[in-house]
């Protein structure tokens, strides 16, 4: 802001300069009261000796005005005449810098993001506040009957708040619509209620609605544990990695005034071996970063300060097709199999009765992507090519099932990175890619790291002895220094597993396929318990390369042993 400072000064001063400039002899006009001097008027003038007019030409000439007479001297007299530059455009510079600094200022907390629900408010936003100025600025009407000025300031101050949002804050983002519709459609539940007819759209409401609240709670009390139950790896994963970057720079996220505004249910798929929701979910908060040592008292004199804005994501709920619908009054509190309650300080994946792993989405629904409204295609649901030929050999792979998994390795690469360790990589990667150099140097600095989505692009089945691969676009987006605006990167994740594997159906892989033992990050490809390789045995899918996207579609798929 000290350079916006030093501007607004600069444009202070151009006022009085501007008037100095226009008032030099035979430069414009002056005002004079009560006093006297050359070609002008004089208090004792006739009349009651009140103020008086003067205007000189460079010819000598001089007329001179009393509320009481007039007179003349030097020359003929001649009508005053309003000379724009010396006052107007005083006025105009002196008011300028409101129209810079304000929006300067105030763009910290105004969305910028052009879009369908977004750019009504900008123009809100100017609309308002060329109506303060020109209410201000009214006077320059009424004194001097011209409407110059105000129309020159308020185009502007239009312009300077492009240019205070340009210089303070980085230019804008447009985001273009795309070619699909993104309006806000209601979808049938029909197909669902065909074989579950305890499903109801008021249940599902009431769900996501439970899960924001406990995702809100548990995300401001920086422990995402609470919520574990009904998250998938990837998206369970994201939110613990976020945290973990925003810890190492001193800041925590907190919330307030947090309002569901709608939850519709926009598409509904039911294909074996997953159910498939997509909920279009909308809600408004108070939302900012203090520092991690703040105390709840300066958190909330942070949040008083903050605005009400409101933001529209798209979920993404998943389950086991044929699963049936149960009580939805304990969401994420009760296990989904067998309903006894959850141990709140155990690691929250496994019901200690029944042995379930509860976030697999063999029983009940799974929150299994969280995707910004300026990134959802409903086409990216379509059939992915190569996907029938891997169900071919393993009928309960999905492209949900791919998309979470290639975020989760996803958020375990950047963990990784940002350790410096290959550790949290060591049960979920090849050996060749963690053993494979990689630039990252500007990654272990990185913060405000987010994915947009996630969207599985093909499918390349292996033949017998090799590898099937999958490969999975992710859309994120980080701020690579902190002066910097957020870099937006689309990376492809390629995804390797031994071919012909016909896996059990789960959103999580926190257990080990061969013995059920829960796996504990280490340093080790094998489980803990059964030394099984986890990659290398072709338990899971395991990251294999990252790539660009032009790199994914040139590259063929290698051959041999990739262990």
């Amino acid at each position: 802001m000290r350079f916006g400072a030093l501007v607004a000064v600069l444009v202070v001063a151009l006022g009085p300069l501007a008037t100095l400039a226009e008032a030099r002899p035979g430069g414009g006009e002056s005002f004079s009261r009560g006093g006297s001097g050359g070609g002008g008027s004089s208090g004792g003038s006739s009349g009651s000796g009140g103020s008086s007019y003067s205007s000189s030409t460079s010819g000598g000439s001089s007329s001179s005005s009393s509320t009481g007479g007039t007179s003349s001297s030097g020359g003929a007299s001649a009508e005053p005449v309003f000379v724009f530059p010396s006052t107007g455009w005083s006025i105009f510079y002196t008011l300028l810098p409101i129209g810079f600094v304000v929006p300067a200022l105030s763009f910290r907390r105004v969305r910028w993001t052009v879009s369908e629900s977004t750019w009504p408010d900008y123009l809100v936003y100017i609309f308002v506040l060329n109506f303060i100025t020109l209410t201000v600025a009214g006077f320059t009407v009424l004194k001097y009957g011209s409407f110059e000025p105000c129309v020159l300031f308020m185009l502007g101050q239009t312009c300077m708040v492009f240019v205070a949002k340009a210089c303070f804050y980085g230019g804008p983002k447009i985001v273009f619509p795309r070619s699909h519709s993104l309006e806000k459609q209601a979808a049938s539940i029909s197909s669902l209620r065909a074989y579950d007819p305890n499903v109801t759209e008021k249940d599902i409401v009431q769900r996501v609605t439970k899960m924001s609240v406990i995702l809100r709670e548990a995300w401001c009390a920086g422990d995402m544990r609470p919520a574990r139950p009904f998250l998938s790896d990837g998206v369970f994963t994201r939110f613990q990695v976020q945290l973990e970057v925003m810890r190492s720079t001193g800041v925590r996220n907190v919330m307030s005034d947090a309002r569901v505004s709608g939850v519709t249910i926009t598409k509904v798929f039911c294909w074996p071996p997953i159910d498939v929701l997509h909920v279009w979910f909308e809600a408004e908060a108070r939302d900012c970063n203090v520092s991690c040592n703040s105390t709840p008292r300066q958190a909330a004199r942070e949040l008083a300060g903050t605005p009400i804005e409101p933001y529209t994501e798209i979920w993404t709920l998943v389950r086991k097709h044929g699963a049936l619908t149960r009580n939805t009054d304990n969401v994420g509190k009760a296990c989904p199999q067998c309903g006894a309650p959850l141990d709140p300080q155990a690691q929250m994946v496994q019901c200690r009765y029944c042995s379930a792993i509860v976030c697999s989405a063999e029983h009940d629904w799974v929150l299994s992507e969280i995707t910004q409204l300026s990134e959802w295609r409903a086409e990216s649901t379509a059939s992915v090519p190569g996907l029938s030929g891997l169900r071919e050999s393993d009928p309960f792979v999905a492209q949900e099932i791919l998309e979470d998994r290639a975020s989760y390795l996803f958020w375990k690469w950047v963990e990784a990175v940002r350790k410096h360790s290959a550790a949290p990589l060591r049960k979920c990667a090849t050996r060749a890619f963690i053993e494979r150099p990689t630039d990252t140097a500007r990654l272990t600095t990185a913060r405000d790291i987010a994915i947009g989505a996630a969207d599985c692009i093909r499918c390349e089945p292996g033949a017998a002895g090799q590898f099937d691969y999958a490969y999975v676009k992710i859309h994120w987006s980080a701020r690579m220094k902190a002066e910097e605006n957020p870099t937006y990167t689309q990376t492809v994740l390629r995804l390797a597993r031994r071919a012909g594997v016909r896996a059990k159906f789960s959103m999580t892989s926190v257990a080990c396929l061969n013995c059920g033992a829960l796996l504990a990050e280490s340093d080790s490809s094998q489980c803990d318990h059964c030394r099984v390789e986890i990659v290398a045995a072709a338990q899971d899918w395991g990251l294999d390369a990252l790539l660009t996207p032009d790199e994914a579609r040139q590259f063929a798929a290698p051959t041999g042993d990739n262990e």
